[in-house]
């Protein structure tokens, strides 16, 4: 763990060169804040995304680390007595990238549960044989223990997972897994349902609602998130059926809307633990336009609080928080905004800034 220690030192106490070259991704993480939480003071956001990259990186470490696994706390509000490994009833494990969010496939696994985990494309060809390496070399398991890893776009996924309910494997899915969704120009149109997330909407893929459907399986939403000591909890929430809503298709959705509000519920104490605030950014449309204030009196003091700047290769950009829209601006105004000094900069480039709020 002396190298996690070392790399945490490093991710929160960065060179000024390491922070040209993360500046963009803070710039983004430090909107996506802004949108969602915006109780956290924007002076917390550069530590809060240290602590992020180092839980992210966290998390795969400890997935190796048999002792953790047995300190981890269950805590369990289903009906599904979970140290037998095996359920009565088709169920899909439903889990987000929060605390050590990759021992509860390994928990499951030990208890001796025939676990296939379903995985978006990039990370199945990332780190599908370390997921399966980690089930061979690392844990102990059952007789009974096996781990299935099916890559989502393959067309065969389906069918074959289909089959594995039948045989008795539980479905183990990161609700979450949107990280391959591209950029600003994602068409949500199909594949994809808006649910309401920290009073905005978000789009999430909606496959896993309609196979738990296809499957006639129940949800059991589960969170994993760590205490103030760094002990890892797993919470397994109490089964959302299908016979609780009035159809196939209103479960679909709101079964996903019902898990998402337990990790909102999670993301009040401990939102630095999930590594998702890196890139909800491609989760929703970002065209709003957030209007200026018009202000009676100026100090001159750079809006910190609306805007930040980035470097993306040789070039400065101005970052509006609010609207994520970003600007290119040259050195000299990138130190005036660093130094609040603007007596060089031009009459009507300082009219434009203080008319956009950029200075206050």
């Amino acid at each position: 763990m002396n190298s996690l220690e070392n790399f945490r030192s490093r991710i929160l106490n960065p060179t000024a060169e390491e922070r040209k070259k993360t500046s963009y991704s803070l710039a983004l993480f430090s909107a996506n804040i802004k949108k969602f939480l915006p109780a956290i003071p924007t002076h917390d956001y550069e530590k809060m995304y240290g602590e992020v990259i180092y839980y992210q990186k966290k998390s795969g470490v400890e997935q190796s680390d048999m002792d953790y696994l047995k300190r981890t706390e269950i805590i369990n509000h289903s009906n599904i007595r979970l140290n037998e490994g095996k359920v009565n009833e088709n169920t899909v494990f439903a889990t987000f990238h929060l605390g050590s969010y990759r021992l509860m496939n390994c928990y499951l696994y030990e208890q001796g549960y025939k676990v296939v985990l379903i995985i978006d494309d990039s990370v199945y060809n990332k780190q599908q044989e370390e997921m399966l390496r980690v089930c061979r070399d690392v844990l102990q398991g059952k007789p009974t223990s096996e781990m299935i890893i099916l890559n989502i776009k393959d067309r065969s996924s389906i069918f074959k997972l289909k089959q594995y309910i039948e045989d008795g494997y539980v479905m183990s899915v990161y609700l979450d897994g949107n990280s391959a969704m591209t950029d600003k120009n994602q068409d949500f149109s199909k594949s994809f349902i808006s649910i309401p997330f920290f009073g905005s909407q978000i789009f999430v893929k909606n496959g896993v609602g309609k196979l738990a459907a296809l499957l006639n399986a129940q949800i059991v939403p589960v969170v994993s998130f760590r205490d103030e000591s760094d002990r890892n909890s797993i919470e397994f929430h109490k089964e959302i059926k299908m016979g609780d809503f009035v159809s196939r298709d209103d479960f679909a959705v709101r079964s996903i809307e019902a898990a998402y509000l337990k990790l909102e519920e999670k993301l009040i104490q401990c939102p630095e633990q999930w590594e998702c605030w890196l890139y909800i950014h491609k989760w929703f449309m970002r065209d709003d336009s957030v209007s200026f204030e018009s202000l009676k009196h100026v100090e001159g003091c750079f809006n910190k609080e609306r805007y930040t700047t980035f470097f993306l290769g040789q070039s400065i950009f101005l970052f509006d928080m609010l609207d994520y829209q970003s600007y290119p601006i040259d050195d000299e105004l990138y130190e005036a905004l660093r130094k609040d000094d603007f007596e060089l900069i031009q009459t009507e480039i300082l009219e434009e800034l203080k008319f956009r709020n950029v200075i206050i």
